[in-house]
């Protein structure tokens, strides 16, 4: 749903007639992102080892900040006239990739079947020693 909310944002932006439709988007927009980003966030946690989270992590906000040099490049480069083309094809793009990885989680829906409660608490992995674990020895 949040995927979906943030496409529609995208889309309202870039084909946005006047500045409240502009605005409405863009608050659109980032109101989903910021949903998207808890759902990510609450799932990466579940999914990844705490002894492998930093690693991850470092790739995914790599991951996450390299468009935006690659959109200041395309904004600079396009005249003011072509922005509503420009914003309109990233947005299609945005649905297509969207769409694209939505149906791969679909395949590998039974390995995902099991639900998640967010609010039960991570069992430790078999490499991970708790605290008890380095009590000394009575």
């Amino acid at each position: 749903m949040g995927a979906a909310v943030v496409c529609l944002g995208s889309l309202t932006t870039a084909l946005a007639p006047g500045f409240a439709t502009y605005t409405a988007g863009v608050a659109l927009l980032l109101g989903a992102d910021a949903v998207m980003t808890v759902v990510l966030r609450t799932l990466r946690a579940r999914l990844i080892p705490p002894r492998g989270s930093g690693t991850t992590l470092s790739v995914t906000i790599v991951a996450i900040l390299l468009p935006f040099p690659l959109a200041g490049a395309l904004v600079a480069a396009v005249p003011a006239s072509g922005l509503p083309v420009l914003l309109t094809t990233c947005a299609l793009v945005q649905i297509t990739i969207l769409a694209a990885a939505f149906a791969g989680l679909r395949r590998h829906r039974a390995d995902l079947a099991a639900p998640v409660d967010p609010l039960r608490p991570i069992p430790p992995h078999e490499d991970e020693t708790s605290p008890t674990d380095l009590a000394p020895a009575a």
